[in-house]
């Protein structure tokens, strides 16, 4: 069973694994390790693992697999198979387990594993431990595989049940194993259904593409940038779409705090066209749902239905330029909706560029700063809470590309996805996070796989920041007992614990000359700076009443 699976791996192109020590999965770790087609990573905490393998993926844009031994491990991987599914990473979780019939019946570090990742997997497959099941866990497991890479792609599970000798040698043959393999297809859309969507297209006077998160695509980010001269059809985009340039307007939240109520319906599109996957701002999508444009167009290789602004009217189920590349002409068509959005964003930037470099210390400063001097040809790597949130206020650069785990948008696990996106992609990587979400993935660091190019960046304002923000919170009377996580935690110590490279800053001074010593270190390095969380409330809030100014 063990040889099969591994032999599998293979032939489905995967050769990367996050092994976490244990004895149940000690056959699978110790015939992986001694095959030298693959490349291993030790990592004792699964979700460290888990999100350190997420990252991997993200890069390599290749499933990765991890490996745990039985009982609660599996459920440790859970976040971060979560992530996976809603972002569309191909995952392959390898857990260990008992034999059934030991289940509930009080044998240590044994739970119902089975389906333990319940809707989060694109397939979820428990293998026979007896020799004359070959042929069906060689089905099983091409079932998983394919899956992990099909439309959608996604995590999947396979589970794994093994018996005593655990350490002894393989008694199985070693046979080549059948590789099932799902051909390809391309997805076309009819003539008829060509004919329908161009006359919607046609009949309406302004289009809206909004872009949700993507990979980096320079095909699909020049044709959104043509189509955009138009002047029919808005292209806005966030940083994580990695979509920007020309009339591409990518500071969405700026932008929208500078609209009155009584004027919200002149930005409203009557077609809106979504593309890619979540979308981070809550402002456009409270402003979209509602006020609902006539017609709502998804394109969706998958063809799944994502109804995000309650007004879907089409799915498009093939590639994005494709889809594109068909209507381009009529979105392409001359109208004045573009430049009523691009005055609106040259005013917002106007605003954004007199209020950012005369505040004092603050989130909102450090962040100016910050952003500023990140190196060209690098990649960015974001938290989520208020740090992605603060990265929208700012112009998305050209020359670097960004990340985050905004398919859950939990603060779970964003260090050790920067570890495993670091070893994947080889470029230079600064990861910028909040002190909760640090401290909450303190065990991405508790291994030997810290990548020399990555470079963590932490704000540290006090913990719960994004609370301030927000009004339920901060308007509750139990802000500080309720959201915020205040700390006395010093990050030194914990940096010098992971024996980790290590410097602390408190104003915009000592953060320049933090960036210079940080870019300069040649090992994965902390840069701590610490900011005040009322001070910052105040003035981001000071920032987004003057967006609103007439």
């Amino acid at each position: 069973m063990v040889n099969e699976l591994l032999q599998l791996l293979l032939a489905h192109g995967i050769s990367h694994v996050i092994l976490s020590p244990g004895s149940r999965n000690a056959p699978i770790s110790i015939s992986i390790l001694n095959d030298s087609r693959f490349t291993t990573y030790s990592i004792v905490d699964e979700r460290a693992a888990g999100f350190f393998a997420l990252g991997l993926a993200q890069q390599s844009r290749h499933p990765v697999a991890v490996c745990c031994t039985s009982g609660s491990a599996a459920l440790n991987y859970a976040p971060a198979v979560a992530e996976a599914f809603y972002q569309r990473i191909p995952l392959v979780v390898l857990s260990a387990d008992r034999p059934e019939e030991w289940v509930n019946q009080g044998d240590g570090q044994t739970i119902q594993q089975r389906d333990v990742f319940g809707q989060h997997v694109r397939a979820s497959r428990e293998l026979r431990d007896s020799l004359e099941d070959q042929w069906h866990n060689n089905r099983l497991i091409n079932e998983a595989l394919n899956a992990s890479t099909g439309l959608p792609q996604g995590p999947v599970h396979i589970n794994i049940p093994l018996r005593e000798n655990l350490y002894g040698n393989s008694t199985e043959e070693h046979g080549l194993s059948r590789v099932i393999q799902i051909s390809e297809t391309k997805s076309q859309l009819s003539p008829e259904a060509i004919s329908r969507i161009k006359t919607k297209i046609s009949s309406k006077r302004s289009v809206l593409i909004l872009c949700g998160q993507l990979a980096p695509n320079e095909d699909l980010r020049q044709l959104l940038e043509s189509i955009g001269e138009g002047g029919k059809t808005v292209v806005i985009s966030e940083t994580h779409s990695n979509m920007s340039g020309g009339r591409i307007i990518t500071t969405i939240d700026r932008l929208i705090m500078s609209f009155q109520k009584e004027e919200i319906r002149d930005f409203i599109p009557d077609i809106l066209i979504t593309i890619g996957g979540n979308i981070i701002s809550k402002k456009v999508k409270s402003i979209l749902r509602s006020n609902p444009p006539s017609e709502h167009i998804h394109i969706d290789p998958a063809g799944e239905i994502l109804d995000t602004y309650k007004n879907l009217s089409v799915v498009i189920p093939i590639d994005f330029c494709s889809a594109l590349k068909t209507f381009e002409t009529e979105l392409k068509a001359e109208g004045d909706f573009a430049d009523r959005w691009s005055q609106r964003a040259a005013r917002s930037q106007k605003l954004h560029d007199e209020f950012t470099p005369v505040q004092n210390w603050s989130d909102l400063k450090a962040f100016k700063v910050l952003l500023d001097r990140i190196p060209a040809d690098s990649d960015i790597q974001m938290g989520n809470s208020s740090v992605v949130r603060y990265i929208q206020l700012f112009d998305m650069r050209q020359d670097v590309q960004y990340f985050g785990n905004r398919g859950t948008s939990g603060i779970d696990g964003s260090t050790s996805t920067a570890m495993g996106a670091a070893n994947a992609s080889e470029r230079l990587t600064t990861l910028i996070v909040g002190d909760l979400s640090f401290l909450y993935d303190t065990n991405g660091l508790w291994h030997q796989h810290l990548p020399n190019n990555l470079k963590i960046v932490v704000i540290n304002n006090g913990g719960g920041g994004i609370f301030k923000i927000i009004d339920g919170p901060s308007n509750s009377g139990v802000l500080k007992e309720g959201f915020e996580t205040p700390h006395n935690l010093d990050l030194g110590k914990i940096a010098e614990a992971y024996n980790v490279d290590y410097q602390s800053v408190k104003d915009e001074i000592e953060l320049k000359s933090g960036l210079e010593w940080l870019y300069e270190q040649d090992t994965c390095s902390i840069l701590e700076i610490n900011t005040s969380g009322i001070e910052s409330q105040n003035f981001i809030k000071a920032y987004f009443s003057n967006l609103r100014k007439q």
